[in-house]
């Protein structure tokens, strides 16, 4: 996963002018995410915070994001866009190394980025991490504004990306129920992809 910061540092600049962006998806997404007003969000994967308006718009007022990114120069183009929300905080560093504070987030959710976590291991350790992040009731939510096939394809374009797949939904929802996760849900279509599961007070996550 560390060499995907280069590449995507390289391209922070020109990201959002060649990166089309669905706003109706992003909403029926997060309608989907069904997150609590006023909740506490950790968006990982944040990058140039595509999905940063659309989650204060859900939240509210009262409503806190930490964004999450491993791209110093993706988040800094977030930061420049978005540092008038008070309620953004925006941190650079590796989702699967870095200090998560237990029981502190309402839903770990991350758009477009769950390819980026190349190996099986990678991303079972992030469905642990943020089991562990997750307070009771707590939802993760892995989601794409584009389908399957198109996001392997793109990546199957670029040397650097040839490796990052997106596995089925349900394979996705075998994993996070793996980990501890219930009320695992999904959909996928031919415009998008969506998994969600819940942490529930009974069920302890099988990789800590």
């Amino acid at each position: 996963m560390d060499k995907g910061a280069e590449f995507f540092d390289h391209y922070a600049g020109q990201w959002d002018a060649t990166r089309e962006t669905y706003p109706e998806r992003l909403q029926f997404l997060l309608q989907l995410a069904a997150l609590p007003e006023g909740g506490r969000v950790l968006d990982v994967g944040s990058g140039t915070g595509v999905l940063l308006p659309y989650l204060m718009a859900v939240l509210g007022r009262q409503g806190k994001i930490t964004a999450v990114d491993f791209s110093s120069r993706m988040l800094a183009q977030a930061e420049a866009k978005f540092s008038f929300y008070s309620g953004i905080d925006f941190c650079c560093g590796n989702i699967l190394t870095m200090d998560l504070p237990a029981a502190s987030y309402d839903a770990v959710v991350c758009l477009n980025f769950f390819p980026h976590l190349t190996t099986l291991a990678e991303k079972q350790s992030y469905a642990a991490r943020a089991f562990t992040a997750l307070r009771p009731g707590g939802r993760i939510v892995i989601m794409h504004d584009i389908s399957r096939e198109v996001v392997n394809g793109v990546h199957a374009r670029c040397e650097e990306t040839l490796q990052d797949k997106l596995p089925s939904g349900l394979a996705v929802r075998d994993l996070l129920q793996t980990a501890g996760f219930c009320d695992t849900v999904g959909l996928e279509d031919d415009v998008l992809y969506f998994v969600r599961g819940s942490k529930s007070l009974l069920i302890k996550n099988k990789f800590a």
